[in-house]
């Protein structure tokens, strides 16, 4: 019996552990395409080529463009092209979303025949990439409206109840009126090797909380969090902590401690103007090493977030006003924490060292900032 195509599971472990769980088609007369999708800790970033109106996450590549031989470094780096991110430094290949390790460097991947990584686009090779990356990320406008739509699929979630110290908070993704700190998400968004860990980060990013201190239970009755080295789910298993909306898992947010006045630095140490921003060399990141300067001397995934509460931080006077970094209300900066004086107008006035999510750095004024 022949056939021009033919329906495959991708076995018991994936279909519980990819987030889907739906059978996919295999077209023999068609080419043999590798399917992939892009994260970054705090989950899935869209894809410069989708190939679905619905899913723009989701997309394809032709083994024949991967330069040889197909190790995962040089599918990294076909990928990192396409994608608009040529050059990033800090990178990791899946063989799927149930992996939990990376492929090697060296590591050659059968991407060539019926088999391999990459064949289904439920089961789809997963590059993951560094935040700083992302941020230089070169974009490029699609089209979705003459895209095909994705088949219907049975999405899979982890189902959370989101605290802080004082009670039940409202959740950023609710999706039941009546229950307000109730939330899920997809476990597709959910960056491999999909640990407790890479929960709590999609976790932040989805509740705007990046940066602060939570901690996961698998029940309301917990009374030990969960290890940020347990695997959300076992390859094996059909359920995980949380896949139920009536078993939700327990998300705690502790109070964000602030920078204490301890933590100035000393008026000894304080530059007489602001010509002395980058004065005071600092330890550059670990995995960073070729990032650009700016994101070296205040690299924003470890640091205090703050947002503009004033209409405009530009100083329209004096000569140092090319020090002073100008945003708009409400904007999103980063900053190491400490507070400084620096000179403007002949008096001190107290500030911080500041970068936007664009990594252009300057001074802002304590007064024109608050702490997140």
């Amino acid at each position: 019996m022949s056939s021009a195509s033919s329906t495959l599971h991708s076995g018991p472990g994936r279909d519980s552990s990819d987030g889907r769980g739906e059978p996919v088609t295999l077209d023999a007369n068609g080419p043999r395409y590798v399917y992939y999708r892009l994260y970054t800790k705090y989950g899935s970033i869209t894809s410069n080529n989708p190939i679905y109106a619905n899913d723009p996450y989701i997309s394809r590549t032709l083994p024949k463009l991967i330069t040889p031989p197909l190790t995962a470094s040089s599918v990294k780096k076909h990928l990192c092209k396409i994608e608009g991110l040529s050059g990033a430094i800090n990178t990791t290949l899946f063989e799927s979303l149930s992996s939990q390790t990376a492929v090697e460097e060296t590591s050659r991947l059968p991407l060539r025949g019926s088999t391999g990584p990459g064949l289904f686009e439920n089961d789809p090779i997963v590059v993951v990439v560094g935040e700083q990356d992302v941020e230089k990320r070169s974009m490029t406008i699609v089209s979705l409206k003459d895209l095909p739509e994705a088949g219907q699929v049975n999405p899979r979630y982890v189902y959370y109840r989101l605290y802080d110290e004082e009670g039940a908070m409202a959740s950023k993704t609710s999706f039941d009126s009546e229950d307000f700190s109730l939330g899920r998400i997809s476990m597709l968004s959910v960056a491999p090797p999909q640990t407790v860990a890479l929960l709590k980060f999609r976790v932040m990013k989805a509740e705007d909380l990046i940066g602060h201190n939570i901690q996961l239970f698998k029940d309301i009755d917990g009374e030990v969090p969960m290890n940020d080295n347990e695997p959300i789910s076992h390859p094996e298993a059909y359920n995980y902590p949380g896949y139920v909306a009536d078993e939700p898992i327990t998300i705690i947010c502790r109070t964000q401690e602030k920078p204490s006045h301890s933590s100035k630095r000393s008026p000894s140490s304080k530059p007489s103007s602001s010509s002395e921003l980058n004065s005071s060399p600092r330890p550059s990141p670990s995995g960073i090493p070729n990032a650009d300067q700016s994101i070296k001397e205040l690299w924003w995934a470890e640091l205090i977030i703050l947002k503009a509460i004033d209409l405009s931080s530009m100083v329209s006077e004096g000569r140092d006003k090319r020090y002073w970094l100008s945003f708009k209300k409400d904007e999103i900066m980063y900053t190491d924490g400490f507070e400084e004086e620096f000179l403007l107008h002949g008096e001190f006035c107290g500030g911080y060292k500041a970068i936007n999510v664009d990594g252009k750095r300057g001074l802002v004024l304590k007064r024109h900032v608050d702490f997140c």
